[in-house]
């Protein structure tokens, strides 16, 4: 009796979970409204304004090495800096040091030396 009641119970909630209740909207063949937003007092409204991203080359401090003042620095795959080229290291938004790229590379990754500052792994490298 008990395995009757237990196989009623499991039909009823597959078949009402199967049930779609929800209702579905209708749509008119008219385009939605657009949003209309208004430019703050004094703030300027030129519609040919183009914006374009940075075309720095950035990486990240792969590897440190203090004591013998190199660091490996790891760069997007494609883009790599030529030897004798100079970054700025910035941690948390705040430059604490300087390299400059000596080579060698492998894959994306080049060595470079401690010019001046600090630096850890994971600091961001920018181009001057």
């Amino acid at each position: 009796m008990r395995l009757f009641w237990l196989l009623m119970l499991t039909a009823s909630l597959v078949c009402g979970c199967a049930r779609n209740n929800y209702p579905i909207p209708k749509t008119t063949g008219a385009a939605p409204a657009p949003i209309i937003t208004k430019a703050a007092p004094g703030a300027h409204t030129n519609s040919s304004l183009i914006v374009t991203p940075g075309q720095q080359l950035t990486g990240r401090l792969a590897s440190v090495n203090p004591a013998g003042r190199f660091v490996i620095v790891t760069f997007p795959l494609g883009r790599m800096p030529r030897i004798e080229q100079r970054f700025s290291i910035y941690r948390n938004g705040l430059k604490v040091g300087e390299i400059k790229i000596s080579g060698p590379q492998r894959d994306v990754n080049i060595a470079a030396d401690i010019i001046a500052g600090e630096c850890r792994v994971g600091d961001e490298v920018k181009g001057e």
